[in-house]
């Protein structure tokens, strides 16, 4: 959106249900820092009254550094409440590629930033202190074996004191021609001293190079759901893994799901994981027309 003529600075909109279960436009958001190109609501998370918006190009310090920032909804009002940068930020980190929020967590990706080569990628917590009303660091994420343009944090997701972390360029099993990797997915988990660690790392089972496997993932409780838009029968078709947590710090497949096997619809494009039900975006699905797009509501009983 181009706002007070910044060309493709961002918005955010927010809308409400009444008790007639009418929904209903209520706020626009636009924070006055924005810049023309920021991308402001590049990716959001609503969390009740609180709602995280990032900017990834946004340019406060570093050009294409980007920034989050955390919206608290009192009296009726959305308020920013605080804009978060961490402290390394680099040029064209991206921090702000995606956010996920929950409770006194805020959780937020640089996937191109450079801390293991260039585009390895980074992951920060941030965590409210109620006491000084502020959100501060709590942490940095990257993986042990992190590597050059593996993309990690190219999605998160985050349950309680659990956070999974997406590296869909990840070369573990492989790397194609091209420099598509198979991909990966990392567990960190939080320790009884506030230290947040890395327990398990993600594999698929048939896991091949440029399957990209840990574009987009979901956690709820001991279930975590993991896409890959590639798939070895048809060309970027799509597929969603389903792991449980048997330990502490292992994570079994169960099972892969996939539809009846479209070249190019991208099953898996987007996720969200709500309890034991999934909702799967296929963006390119084309039954209404060419790359109209569909979304796939999955029971896991």
């Amino acid at each position: 959106a181009d706002v007070d003529g910044k060309e493709d600075s961002g918005a955010a909109y927010i809308w409400r249900k009444n008790n007639d279960n009418d929904w209903y436009f209520e706020q626009k958001l636009a924070p006055d820092d924005l810049q023309p190109g920021d991308l402001f609501s590049n990716n959001l998370t609503l969390d009740g009254e609180n709602l995280i918006v990032t900017a990834r190009l946004h340019d406060a310090h570093q050009s294409n550094g980007g920034a989050a920032y955390i919206f608290r909804r009192k009296n009726g009002k959305w308020k920013l409440e605080q804009k978060l940068m961490p402290d390394d930020l680099q040029p064209n980190d991206e921090f702000g590629s995606r956010a996920a929020l929950q409770g006194d967590r805020a959780v937020v990706s640089a996937y191109r930033a450079d801390d293991m080569g260039p585009d390895s990628g980074s992951v920060y917590v941030f965590k409210y202190d109620k006491d000084e009303k502020r959100w501060r660091q709590e942490a940095k994420l990257t993986p042990k074996d992190g590597a050059p343009y593996a993309l990690f944090g190219i999605n998160i997701s985050i349950d309680h004191e659990t956070i999974l972390v997406g590296a869909y360029n990840d070369t573990e099993k492989g790397i194609t021609e091209d420099g598509e990797g198979a991909g990966a997915a990392y567990v960190f988990s939080l320790t009884p001293s506030g230290e947040w660690v890395q327990t398990a790392k993600i594999l698929a089972a048939d896991g091949e190079p440029g399957h990209n496997f840990g574009r987009q993932v979901g956690l709820n409780g001991n279930v975590m759901v993991v896409s890959s838009l590639a798939n070895y029968l048809l060309p970027n078709s799509g597929a969603l893994y389903i792991f449980r947590r048997t330990s502490e710090t292992k994570w079994e497949q169960q099972s892969k799901l996939m539809t009846k096997h479209v070249v190019g619809d991208s099953f898996g494009s987007d996720v969200s994981l709500d309890g034991l039900t999934i909702l799967a975006g296929a963006r390119y699905d084309t039954d209404n027309g060419y790359r109209s797009g569909s979304a796939y509501i999955i029971d896991l009983c």
